[in-house]
């Protein structure tokens, strides 16, 4: 054991900012994302429920039950002999008495999962991915998914599961599904006394072909919808003028950026999209982070390199361990006090006034992201407080293409924020949409575009 694990050490690392959606056991729009895409982000559903080392009643009378001694149980360290020996005797006992057949596979699996929800209680985001999971996950970053189309989020108070986003050609838009809804039944059962990973792992994940009935609520009326499962190609990013689009006060001269995660996709399609925005020209911009889950740092900090100047000391000058006058985007540390910092350099900057809108379920990179932007009071942020997720996890990978994510890292605002279990307060309190109402436009886009001529004047 000891000896795969060194070799396995050599694998891949990469440091995300994301609530892992379903890992979490909270209230984002992800939670419909992964493995059915009723949901959109929870990175969203990565928990596809491991095996657990959970304990059996065995007879112990040729086997030592001790626990760890206290020397080993102060240092926190496992004793990998005593459990060896452990996992021998519980083989033997299998191989000699179990009655059907042994997956070594799925044991072997199981093992490493229950390692790692070991850790649960104080990180609900650690996770052991097997190799599939992991492909899995790494396509979602790019948008594909087998589910219906629509993003979830569900109310951590009442549990009531409303849809966010209804995705253009998806399944849930051919049904008919529409952004305000509220879901009470899948198939006709009662959702409102479960949280959204079992619903997800439970009710909305199935084979693509395969269908359910959604009995939803739209303001008085109840309205039951089949929709079919399939695979879904989401858009990272909405773009263009509040008139192309629609949208708000459908300003010609006013630019909408909605971007659904922190990931390549994402990064790529943002940069091009504000590029075009800034050609046409228009005078102020709308970046619309409302359910966005987070993602990865490093894109997170190359969005923020693009908006700001790179000259920016008022968080670095005269501060040991900082760049003087460089801008600092972000910068994390670990139980030692070590971490990395990202400054800008990319010799670029936006020069518009920029609304950030955001909601409770805007997280991690999300609020990485407005929160640099509102040190440097280059962004006024609209709506609620942001969900408050201000640690980074790493994920670890090994050389059969399994891997392992736990939490390595606060990460800190520029000003020296770190928003854990706070998130990023509004500049300004907007109301939030539900039901009926939101099906009728968007009152929060139309307040943002109302600030943003307001301030124009």
């Amino acid at each position: 054991m000891g000896k795969e694990q060194n070799q396995e050490e050599k694998g891949e690392e990469r440091a995300e900012c994301s609530p892992s959606g379903a890992k979490a056991d909270r209230g984002y729009r992800a939670g419909f994302l992964r493995g059915s895409m009723l949901g959109a982000l929870f990175t969203l559903g990565l928990c596809l429920g491991g095996y657990q080392l959970s304990r059996a009643s065995l007879p112990f009378s040729s086997f030592s039950g001790k626990t760890a001694s206290g020397a080993e149980a102060e240092s926190g360290k496992l004793d990998m002999g005593r459990v060896k020996r452990k996992l021998s005797k519980l083989q033997e006992y299998i191989e000699r008495d179990y009655l059907y057949q042994e997956d070594s596979e799925k044991a072997e699996e199981g093992i490493y999962k229950g390692l790692v929800n070991s850790l649960r209680s104080e990180d609900p985001y650690a996770f052991y991915y097997t190799k599939e999971e992991l492909s899995e996950d790494q396509s979602m970053h790019r948008g594909v998914y087998q589910g219906i189309g629509a993003a979830v989020q569900q109310d951590p108070e009442t549990n009531i599961c409303t849809v966010e986003t209804v995705y253009p050609g998806s399944p849930a838009e051919r049904a008919g599904l529409l952004r305000g809804d509220v879901i009470r039944r899948i198939d006709g059962i009662d959702i409102r006394s479960m949280n959204l990973r079992y619903i997800v792992d439970n009710l909305v994940r199935g084979a693509e072909g395969s269908s359910m009935e959604l009995t939803i609520e739209r303001g008085e009326e109840t309205i039951s919808l089949r929709v079919e499962r399939g695979e879904v190609n989401i858009p990272a990013v909405k773009a263009g003028t509040l008139e192309s689009l629609g949208i708000g006060g459908r300003d010609s001269d006013i630019g909408y950026l909605s971007l659904s995660s922190f990931y390549e996709k994402g990064e790529k399609d943002f940069l091009a999209a504000l590029d075009s925005l800034c050609e046409k020209p228009v005078k102020g911009l709308i970046i619309d982070l409302r359910g966005n889950p987070g993602g990865d740092v490093e894109v997170a900090a190359k969005l923020l390199d693009y908006i700001l100047p790179d000259d920016l000391g008022s968080f670095t000058d005269g501060k040991a361990g900082f760049q003087e006058g460089r801008t600092l985007l972000v910068y994390t540390r670990d139980k030692h006090d070590k971490g990395k910092e990202w400054y800008a350099k990319d010799g670029h900057s936006v020069e518009l006034p920029i609304v950030i809108l955001q909601n409770q379920n805007s997280a991690s990179a999300s609020e990485l992201f407005a929160g640099a932007l509102q040190d440097y009071q280059r962004a006024l942020i609209m709506g609620s407080r942001s969900y408050g997720k201000g640690i980074v996890q790493t994920i670890r990978k090994f050389t059969d293409g399994s891997a392992i994510e736990f939490t390595t890292h606060f990460y800190y605002t520029p000003s020296g924020r770190n928003i854990h279990k706070t998130g990023i307060e509004a500049d300004i309190v907007l109301p939030e949409e539900s039901g009926a109402e939101a099906s009728d436009g968007d009152s929060q886009i139309e307040s943002a575009a109302a600030e943003l001529r307001r301030r124009g004047s």
